[in-house]
């Protein structure tokens, strides 16, 4: 007994000594069960709103509309069957988010970082303002691809997802059937039918507090680290209201970038760096690093491109959009349902690069240190087909065979006298093993040299010029002696009513050498739109 009494009064003098700990970084949530109609009616009438990438992965809207809307269907048959509480809906109220950014900024020292608050807290007023209460931080995709697709947009009906659902009438008087579900949308079901699904409910987390945005960022990221949040969306979610990332989102969502990414999404190949994937926003992450490779003329390391998220002097969103504008328009659009690898991508830019560049001394790395192997410059006539003997060589260089079996390319192997072949270390095929400059410059340097060039004019793919250099207005004005189009004299004061014009024009492959350029009232020269030009030199 005595023992007993011992540990007794030793437990009463040790808690008496206890420290009581709180986390303060915590969030505050609290957890509701809501039904789907309460979330329609909050959907419906801009209540609850999600801000485009913001604390959320880009929509998978492929991904879920892809075969008929399968993903969506299954999702909506898991909520009739009431498994719409296992997985939980995030939200914040708007209130709660411009007080906390409000703070935040007669706090923060940093004036690019107070410029970004600020930029981001107008956008939350100006949601505010058009109504929004609630913002969907969680569960965006099952929403509005699922719910909002379903009832509010009455898209599709559930087909045979509709077959899991297993209905018990309860009214001999009531017809309706699973098959019901089936074959209808939303707004043509039975509105018991409708009701049932409205009466339906969902686990939803309304955040009521917390300490600072990275405790948000954090939160979900961990609770959706089986789905892969990479260090790119996670330091996007960061900056979010920079003015770059702002831009980037904003391109990324014009009908530019969505075709951009539908070519991503189609046409990259499998095996790509995790990184760049199309479902972990990988499309956003290479923007970033083609649109610095064509501003810069060089090539960025991963970390390098992410830091363009945060940086005081990021590239310009027009970067940006030249790389979405070139490969959407001079190489996803040629290669059909080709898959193609980050190498052939980072060729044909570098490739293109150079080309443009001409015969002068470049002034980014790349065009400094690569150079067209002839004294010419090249005028691009045939875009699709220069595309396809960019592929062709890209192939040859790599090949073991040859063509009709002539052996392996010198430019990648070596072969011995007793025929074994072995890979060149300063071959063509082991620089395409890493995307770094010097690689890159090795490699084109290889591409270049064994180019056939009178190949390519002779099947008129291309035509070899002197000076296919962009001219300025002053050297066309000497170059015609001051006279435009019509010969006649042009004043001082009638310069800036005049532009280069191009006799053959550029949409019909015509070049940039003096020949082919005049002066031309500058009303006119873009009502004529891509139409030739008579110039009489």
């Amino acid at each position: 007994m005595k023992i007993f009494s011992y540990i007794y009064v030793s437990k009463i003098i040790k808690s008496s000594n206890m420290k009581k700990y709180t986390v303060r970084n915590k969030l505050i949530i609290d957890t509701k069960i809501l039904t789907v109609g309460t979330l329609m009616s909050l959907l419906r009438n801009g209540k609850l709103i999600s801000i485009p990438q913001f604390l959320q992965r880009t929509l998978l809207k492929e991904r879920w509309f892809k075969n008929h809307y399968k993903n969506s269907k299954q999702y909506i048959a898991s909520v009739y069957k009431g498994q719409g509480k296992l997985d939980s809906i995030t939200i914040i109220p708007i209130e709660l988010l411009i007080s906390k950014v409000e703070k935040t900024i007669i706090k923060e020292k940093n004036t690019n970082v107070k410029k970004s608050l600020q930029k981001g807290l107008d956008i939350l007023i100006d949601y505010k303002n058009n109504g929004a209460t609630y913002i969907n931080l969680d569960g965006q995709s099952r929403l509005i691809l699922g719910i909002e697709e379903y009832t509010i947009n009455n898209s599709f009906s559930l087909g045979e997802e509709g077959e899991s659902i297993i209905l018990d009438l309860e009214s001999d008087d009531d017809t309706t059937e699973t098959s019901d579900l089936i074959h209808n949308k939303f707004n043509d079901l039975d509105i018991n039918l409708q009701n049932l699904f409205k009466n339906k409910e969902l686990t939803v987390n309304i955040i009521e507090n917390f300490y600072n945005f990275d405790d948000i960022i954090d939160a979900l990221v961990n609770k959706q680290k089986g789905f892969g949040w990479t260090l790119f969306q996670q330091i996007k979610q960061k900056f979010r209201f920079s003015e770059f990332v702002v831009n980037l989102v904003d391109v990324s969502i014009t009908d530019l970038g969505k075709l951009y990414q539908k070519y991503w999404s189609n046409n990259m190949h499998a095996g790509i760096k995790a990184d760049y994937r199309a479902d972990v926003d990988g499309y956003q992450f290479f923007s970033i690093i083609g649109g610095y490779l064509m501003k810069e003329g060089s090539y960025p390391s991963d970390s390098d491109a992410i830091k363009q998220l945060s940086t005081e002097k990021p590239i310009t969103k027009a970067s940006i959009e030249n790389f979405m504008k070139l490969v959407t328009t001079k190489f996803f659009n040629f290669v059909g349902e080709t898959k193609v690898g980050v190498p052939e991508l980072v060729n044909f830019l570098v490739f293109k690069m150079v080309l443009d560049n001409g015969t002068k001394q470049g002034t980014t790395p790349f065009t400094k240190q690569i150079r067209i192997p002839i004294n010419k410059d090249v005028n691009i006539l045939n875009h699709k087909k220069l595309l396809d003997e960019f592929f062709l060589l890209h192939k040859q260089l790599k090949s073991k065979v040859g063509e009709k079996g002539q052996g392996a390319h010198e430019a990648s192997w070596i072969t011995e006298d007793d025929g074994n072949v072995t890979q060149r270390t300063d071959g063509y095929n082991n620089y395409l093993t890493q995307q770094k400059n010097e690689y890159i410059k090795a490699r084109m340097i290889l591409f270049f040299k064994y180019l056939n060039w009178n190949d390519l004019v002779d099947k008129k793919i291309i035509e070899l010029v002197d000076d296919n250099s962009k001219k300025s207005f002053d050297e066309v004005l000497v170059y015609r002696g001051g006279k435009d189009l019509d010969g006649e004299s042009l004043s001082v004061s009638e310069y800036t009513t005049n532009d280069i014009s191009h006799g053959k024009s550029t949409k019909n492959h015509g070049s940039n050498e003096y020949d082919n350029l005049t002066l031309e009232n500058r009303s006119s020269n873009r009502s004529r739109g891509p139409k030739n030009l008579e110039i009489i030199n």
